[in-house]
């Protein structure tokens, strides 16, 4: 049998717990004995110690029955004495004897069993005496002799009995000295035998440690080597056990490792020239995905640069007076152009969205603004197929919320616009509620619903997958690419809500979706003065739609508004002449143009046959305008003519505007939403630098912002940009990204540049054809505060310019209130006094500010471009003067302040101070007007 580690292992530790075993049990028979000895030695001592105490114990019973006898012989003599005395003391000797003979027995010692045979000789002589005694009462002779002798024993065995005693003592004492020794004695032998079993174990571990470690040790050594690395190396087998099989499988490992690592060589060569091809291939991809980046980037801007010119000229033509072969062909070629634009905006937003990279923003929005704008948009093509579209923002739901308000804009034009598309009658909603709030996050519900086709319950989940629609034949009826739905769903998850849809073939659909949206605390209300205007007022709601009664009902409400409803131009005439007859007019009628049976014109032509019965204002809501009815409107006297689906703000404000009209003493033009630009605010005209290279996008930028009311200088590149903001002041800058010479953002920054020593801030809006991922965020880190991708829709363009006019009205607010209380524009009654109410007088003094003053604010800008202080302190004093003398006060204050600061030559401010003038002027100009027309009157 081969030996094995195992067997080396038990057969030494056996050996070892063998040879201890022995030893052991040695040490414990030899201590065990000694120990027995000790105690059997103890307990005799104890025993005799205890025998003799037990024999003078019975010594002294003995003692006491003979002395009770013999003193009841002598007092009562011995037929009285008791006998029983006698037979006790015998029965005590008897007891003294056995006692002394056990002693005797169980002596350890010769000298100890000497001392128990005297104590037993000393108990037979006590037996004698006594018996001496007991014989001398049967002769009732009991003499001296007998009584003398009786106690001598007696003393003699007490005296016997105590050394027996003392023997006892030793022998104890003898065995516990007996157990000390050994004790004392046990110590060596445990020591001895611990000894002994240390150094067997210490031998044997050298033994075992030889035959096993030191081979182990090696085998650890070799490994060692082979971890860092060193293949060659040999290993020898020590011995034929376990030890030697581990060796001779680890040398096989060693071969096998040498060959793996061999092939792990040729493999690593391998793998780096399949890196550096990869590298190549992904070099190659990445070039690849960046020209496919710039071919879309260009195509975009190739495609969308002419789409730009081609919808806002074709706007601008359908603005003007047309056959209606014309306007037919120009609103085919807007539709062909908005359907090619939804396609490339479709297919673009898939490829980011596919690609991850689209980002959602986080900025403050107006939620109404949002949703009103979007269904603006679409107004034209519900009013063309006769649909009533209509807009709820239920109570409850925040004014201002943040988030992304265009790709909640996108989704909801892709829901409505599907809406109208599969609507032929009837109408399309859209209602927006407000869900749970927690903290700073609001969930919005909204819902777009409408009366069309409806959906098969079996393409319900389909509809939302790519490229899928509800009917995908060849034959199909309506056109689209089926990605809108796909975009929404994306978009609206991306938004921390989900999107579903009800709906049953021939009864309509409901599309739902709900959107997670911050909350801000920078919320917009109604004025005060709004509010006081409209709180109380009457009005009438004419409407044959429920649902859009419903909605105005809810909206003027809202503002403290009175509003009574009914649902034809019958039931309006009724509930007039009632309101009349009980004394509660109504102060304005709020009709629709498109109802059965009377019509909104037909039944303001009611109204008109009895004039005192008449409201005091009507305004007129249409779906959508037809050439020629502004016109009727302005003969049968209506006070505003307005769009559905009308805004808002827009409404209020056209409520606003009517109410302020009838309280002037002129005719006021009827109020359209035209009308709201041209009647603007000055301030809100504003002077616009146009950088654009293009000249079709010139003309078009140029004619849609002249019809808004702002002013507009063009230039066609970078540089002119900048040469033109050298030499002159502009309320707002549209620059086109991609421009010859000097692109768009290089401007950008160098006028950013510019603003670090001048501290004057020049908004700036960028205008790009491009629209991939990355261009909003490169024109704002540029420096732009706004971005726009062309085409850009009117929208888009109006909420840039209220943007502007909003902070450009609040900065002439704070320039005209600070530390300064508020000023009358223009003093009237200290102008007529001056010119002493000559009418002629004053219109020419107007006439020749109108006429002088432009040129000198143009020559105001012009110093404060070249740095010429000598110039601006001039053209400062020649204004003022000329105010002065019109009573103009905030305006001569601000050239005078102006003429300060050239007199100083510290133009830091200059700039913005002739911005204020300029619209000053505005306001001088207006007030002079009015008060001339109210002098001729």
């Amino acid at each position: 049998m081969r030996p094995t580690i195992k067997n080396k292992l038990v057969g030494g530790f056996s050996a070892v717990l063998f040879l201890m075993g022995i030893v052991a049990a040695i040490g414990v028979y030899s201590v065990l004995s000694l120990r027995t000895s000790a105690l059997e030695t103890a307990r005799i001592g104890d025993r005799l110690n205890s025998i003799s105490l037990e024999i003078q114990v019975h010594n002294l019973k003995a003692q006491r029955r003979i002395k009770s006898y013999l003193a009841e012989f002598k007092q009562l003599g011995a037929e009285k004495a008791r006998m029983t005395y006698l037979d006790e003391a015998e029965f005590e000797i008897h007891e003294i004897d056995s006692l002394a003979k056990t002693g005797v027995r169980i002596a350890p010692t010769q000298e100890k069993r000497a001392k128990f045979s005297l104590i037993s000789a000393a108990a037979a002589d006590y037996a004698s005496a006594v018996k001496n005694v007991v014989q001398g009462v049967e002769k009732n002779a009991v003499g001296a002799n007998e009584v003398t002798d009786y106690e001598a024993a007696a003393g003699h065995l007490n005296e016997t009995a105590e050394d027996g005693e003392i023997a006892g003592r030793a022998a104890s004492q003898s065995s516990q000295e007996n157990i000390e020794r050994v004790s004392k004695r046990s110590l060596p032998v445990f020591l001895g035998v611990s000894l002994l079993g240390l150094v067997i174990a210490v031998v044997m571990s050298i033994v075992l440690s030889r035959a096993i470690l030191l081979p182990v040790e090696h085998l650890k050594q070799v490994a060692e080597d082979v971890s860092m690395g060193n293949l060659q190396i040999s290993l020898h087998r020590f011995s034929n056990d376990e030890i030697g099989d581990l060796a001779d499988s680890f040398s096989r490992m060693v071969v096998e490792l040498r060959s793996v690592n061999h092939q792990l060589e040729g493999a690593t060569k391998a793998s780096e020239s399949a890196k550096l091809t990869a590298e190549a291939a992904k070099e190659t991809a990445e070039a690849a995905s960046r020209a496919k980046s710039e071919f879309l980037a260009n195509m975009s801007h190739e495609i969308r640069t002419p789409m730009n010119g081609i919808i806002g000229m074709t706007d601008l033509a359908l603005d003007t007076e047309l056959t209606s072969e014309q306007r037919d062909y120009l609103e085919t070629v807007k539709l062909s152009a908005d359907s090619l634009l939804d396609v490339i905006n479709d297919i673009l937003d898939f490829s980011k969205i596919e690609a991850g990279k689209v980002e959602l923003e986080e900025t403050d929005f107006d939620l109404r603004d949002c949703v009103e704008s979007a269904l603006k948009t679409l107004a034209l093509r519900a009013h063309e197929k006769g649909l009533e579209l209509l807009c709820e923002v239920t109570h409850g739901v925040p004014q201002t919320l943040v988030g992304d308000a265009g790709r909640i804009r996108q989704v909801l034009l892709n829901l409505l616009g599907n809406a109208l598309k599969f609507t032929a009658r009837g109408e399309v909603g859209l209602r927006v509620q407000a869900g749970a709030i927690e903290g700073q996050t609001c969930t919005l519900h909204f819902v777009v619903s409408d009366t069309g086709v409806g959906i098969a319950a079996a393409k319900l989940d389909l509809i939302f997958d790519s490229f899928s629609q509800a009917d995908a034949s060849t034959t199909r009826e309506f056109g689209g690419t089926g990605l809108g739905l796909t975009i929404s769903r994306c978009l609206v998850a991306m938004m921390g809500g989900r999107i579903w849809v009800e709906s049953e073939p021939g009864a309509g659909s409901r599309f739902h979706f709900t959107a997670k949206l911050g909350t801000s605390a920078n919320g917009k209300v109604v004025t005060t003065g709004a509010q006081a205007t409209l709180h109380g007022l009457r009005v009438l709601v004419v409407d044959d739609n429920l649902t859009n009664r419903r909605i105005l009902l809810a909206m003027l409400e809202r503002w403290g508004i009175k509003p009574t409803a009914v649902c034809d131009g019958e039931q309006a005439l009724i509930e007039i002449l009632a309101a009349r007859k009980a004394d509660a007019a109504y102060d304005l009628v709020l009709t629709d143009m498109h109802m059965p049976t009377m019509d909104g014109f037909g039944l303001v032509e009611q109204i008109n046959v009895t004039p005192e019965n008449a409201p005091a204002m009507i305004m007129m809501l249409t779906s959508g305008g037809r050439k020629g009815d502004a016109a009727r409107c302005r003969e049968l006297g209506i006070a505003a003519y307005l769009i559905k689906p009308v805004r808002e703000a827009e409404l209020r404000e056209a409520i606003l505007s009517v109410l302020h009209a009838r309280q002037q003493p002129a005719p006021r033009p009827m109020v359209t939403r035209s009308s709201f630009r041209r009647d603007r605010n000055p301030a809100r005209s504003l002077r616009i630098l146009l950088a654009e290279d293009n000249r079709v996008n010139q003309n078009l930028a140029t004619r849609l912002l002249e019809k808004r009311g702002h002013r507009v200088v063009v230039a066609n590149n970078g540089k002119e940009a900048l040469a033109l903001l050298a030499g002159g002041i502009f309320d707002l800058v549209f620059m086109d990204v991609q421009m010859p010479e000097m692109d768009g953002l290089q401007a950008t920054m160098a006028i950013r540049e510019q603003e670090k020593i001048t501290g004057v801030h020049q908004p700036i809006i960028a205008m790009t054809a491009l629209a991939m991922k990355g261009d909003k965020e490169r024109c704002i880190a540029a420096g732009t505060d706004g971005y726009l991708s062309k085409p850009i829709s009117p929208e888009q363009l109006d909420a840039a310019l209220d943007s502007c006019t909003h902070r450009r009205c609040d900065d002439i607010r704070l320039k005209t209130n600070t530390n300064h209380s508020p000023v009358a524009t223009v003093n009237a009654a200290e102008l007529l006094q001056r010119i002493d109410g000559d009418r002629t007088l004053l219109a020419e003094l107007i006439k020749m500010l109108r006429e002088e003053y432009p040129g000198q604010l143009h020559d105001a800008r012009e110093s404060i471009a070249r740095g010429d202080a000598k110039g601006l302190e001039r053209v400062g004093h020649g204004l003022k003067g000329a105010l002065d003398n019109l009573s103009a006060t905030s305006a001569s204050r601000f050239a005078a302040e102006l003429e300060s600061m050239g007199r100083s030559a510290n133009l830091a401010l200059a700039g913005s101070k002739l911005m204020a003038l300029e619209d000053e002027m505005h306001q001088v100009i207006k007030t002079l007007d009015e008060l001339s027309l109210e002098r001729k009157q």
